[in-house]
């Protein structure tokens, strides 16, 4: 495949991510079509010529792949969806075989002006999710354009590394265009706090004194000190019986949490009883209700 194809191919392929990380599941997965081909053919390359260097996690993440196979024929009779589940594992087979093809096109084609572009995709696609994200949160939690819990989760996640870059600005002024970057940092936390994912926040909120140990020690402490003040007045609200009007102050008794805790009792409950093959991969929602019956757990339905 000729050299060109392969960075223009995968350069496009990581703008398809940028832009549909959060507005569209579909759109990233262009990435994969884009990129499958020049993946394969840049490992077997250094591979012949004794270049091919992954990392050790590279490899750790071959030995998942290799249980998750040996897991899904142990549990073959019980799979919902054999097809499902067997293709789940192409997406870790996909991160390993990128890691190289990113090596090589990072160093031989993508510049700063590249990645200038790169990074204005995903500030605008941050920005229009969290305008939508905010717009759908009250009337019915629905969420952004991937949904209210991926739509939290995903924006924790690139909040917490923008919030490191935040106080990093001048060493990557020549790779983020500040207005954009700034901009989607304000909708981001904005969309983030209306969508009442607690967990997102929580996440962030407690991540914050890491970043701030990359900045300055004295502000690290400072915030942990705070941080630590704020969850323990959260933990006495919740213990006192929490609160109706804030979701993220929502009593412990309350529905949402038991739906959650029946979650989490099942399914350490199924790792202990299945501690090496466990039920195959993407699984678990399947049977759930089977095992919630025999565990004798409630909110069976709930998977």
């Amino acid at each position: 495949m000729d050299k060109n194809l392969t960075y223009k191919f995968t350069y496009w392929g990581i703008i398809s991510v940028a832009f549909g990380v959060f507005i569209s599941v579909s759109v990233p997965s262009l990435f994969h079509i884009l990129t499958i081909i020049p993946a394969i053919l840049i490992n077997y390359r250094f591979y012949k010529e004794k270049k091919l260097n992954l990392p050790k996690s590279a490899w750790a993440l071959l030995g998942v792949v290799i249980l998750g196979y040996v897991s899904n024929f142990v549990n073959l009779e019980t799979l919902d969806n054999p097809v499902r589940s067997f293709g789940k594992l192409k997406y870790f087979i996909f991160a390993i075989l990128s890691i190289s093809l990113f090596r090589h096109v990072f160093e031989n084609y993508i510049d700063a002006y590249k990645i200038k572009k790169i990074s204005n995709v995903l500030f605008f696609a941050v920005i229009i999710a969290a305008g939508w994200g905010v717009y759908k949160a009250y009337p019915d939690r629905a969420g952004g354009f991937t949904g209210i819990m991926r739509y939290g989760y995903g924006t924790s996640l690139i909040l917490s590394l923008m919030f490191g870059l935040f106080f990093h600005q001048k060493k990557i002024e020549k790779y983020i265009n500040k207005k954009m970057f700034l901009t989607a940092l304000v909708f981001g936390s904005l969309g983030l706090f209306m969508s009442k994912v607690r967990g997102g926040i929580l996440g962030l909120f407690v991540v914050a004194p890491v970043i701030l140990g990359f900045y300055k020690r004295k502000l690290a402490i400072l915030s942990s000190i705070i941080v630590a003040v704020v969850l323990i007045a959260a933990a006495v609200v919740l213990k006192s019986g929490g609160s109706k009007s804030i979701r993220v102050l929502e009593r412990l008794g309350g529905m949402s949490n038991l739906k959650r805790l029946s979650q989490y009792e099942t399914s350490s409950r199924t790792i202990l009883n299945n501690p090496i093959f466990g039920l195959g991969v993407n699984n678990f929602s399947s049977v759930c209700p089977e095992i919630k019956e025999k565990l004798k757990v409630d909110w069976r339905q709930y998977c």
